[in-house]
C-alpha cells in the first residue's frame, strides 16, 4: 500500500491537469492558483508515508531454546523481545479486531503471566495457523487447543 501511493498521487495529478489544460486558460489559472499546492502537499505527503512505511519491520527468529522478536517502527528505535523455552507456557491464536477489519495474533503466554504478541496475520487462507503449529512444534511449546480451528 506504501508503495502504490506517490504513483497514485502522481497519476491523478497528471490526470487532472491534463483535463483541464484541454480546456479554457481561465479554467487552468484558477486550477494552478486553488489546485497545486494542494496536490504537492499530497505528493509530498505521499512521499513522506511512503518512505515512513517502508521502515516498519518486524522480524521473528524461533529456535528450540529462544523466541526473538525485533520490532521496527516508522519512528523510534528497534525493540528487541526475547525469551527463551522456559520462559514460554503456551501459544495461541487470539482474534484482534481493529479499524481496518478483523486480524488474528499470534500470542505467546509467558510464566510471568505476560503475554507476547508474536505475529499477525488474516485469518483466511490458514497461514497463521501454520505458522503457529510449526512455532508450537520448534519450540516443544504447546499451542491452546481451540485456537488452531481454521476459521
Amino acid at each position: 500500500m506504501f508503495a502504490l501511493a506517490p504513483a497514485v498521487v502522481l497519476s491523478m495529478a497528471l490526470s487532472i491537469l491534463f483535463a483541464v489544460s484541454a480546456d479554457k486558460l481561465f479554467v487552468w489559472q484558477v486550477i494552478q492558483q486553488l489546485f497545486l499546492p494542494g496536490i504537492a502537499i499530497a505528493a509530498c505527503l505521499s512521499v513522506l508515508g511512503f518512505v515512513l512505511g517502508h521502515r516498519i519491520r518486524e522480524r521473528i527468529e524461533v529456535t528450540a531454546q529462544r523466541l526473538r522478536i525485533v520490532r521496527t517502527p516508522a519512528i523510534g528505535r528497534q525493540r528487541v523481545i526475547s525469551r527463551s523455552q522456559a520462559e514460554l507456557t503456551l501459544f495461541a491464536i487470539k482474534p484482534n479486531v481493529r479499524s481496518l477489519g478483523a486480524d488474528i495474533l499470534l500470542m505467546a503466554h509467558c510464566r510471568d503471566g505476560t503475554t507476547i504478541p508474536v505475529a499477525e496475520g488474516e485469518p483466511h487462507g490458514g497461514q497463521m495457523h501454520g505458522i503457529a503449529q510449526e512455532v508450537s512444534t520448534l519450540m516443544d511449546v504447546p499451542l491452546q487447543p481451540a485456537s488452531v480451528q481454521m476459521q
